[in-house]
């Protein structure tokens, strides 16, 4: 078990198929308790590596917890409408076409 000065912790584990990973505790001060996982790591000093660079930015305060949002989402639902603003109509209409038919396919 690691244990940093602001009462953050993590363990590195080995998994049943041979590879390591690593929990680490992510929870903010008065916060509900939440756990990340990071799996398929070669061996256990990698693994241990990684935990130890996820409990730095845990402690400067630069951790992003990881999303499920997809590129596709992101663009149609948040980029997307926050240029809008920002651009002449036409430009929007053309960015909008050339992302969903090149980069948002849809299948």
């Amino acid at each position: 078990m690691v244990s940093t000065g602001t009462g953050r912790r993590g363990s590195v584990q080995q998994a049943d198929n041979g590879s390591w990973f690593f929990i680490v505790d992510t929870t903010l001060p008065g916060g509900p308790r939440r756990q990340t996982r990071r799996r398929g790591f070669p061996n256990r000093k990698a693994a241990q590596a990684a935990l130890t660079e996820t409990l730095g930015t845990l402690s400067d305060h630069s951790y992003v917890t990881p999303s499920r949002l997809t590129l596709t989402d992101f663009i149609e639902n948040r980029w997307l409408p926050a240029v809008a603003g920002d651009l002449r109509a036409s430009t929007h209409a053309s960015y909008s076409r050339n992302l969903r038919l090149h980069i948002c396919e849809r299948s």
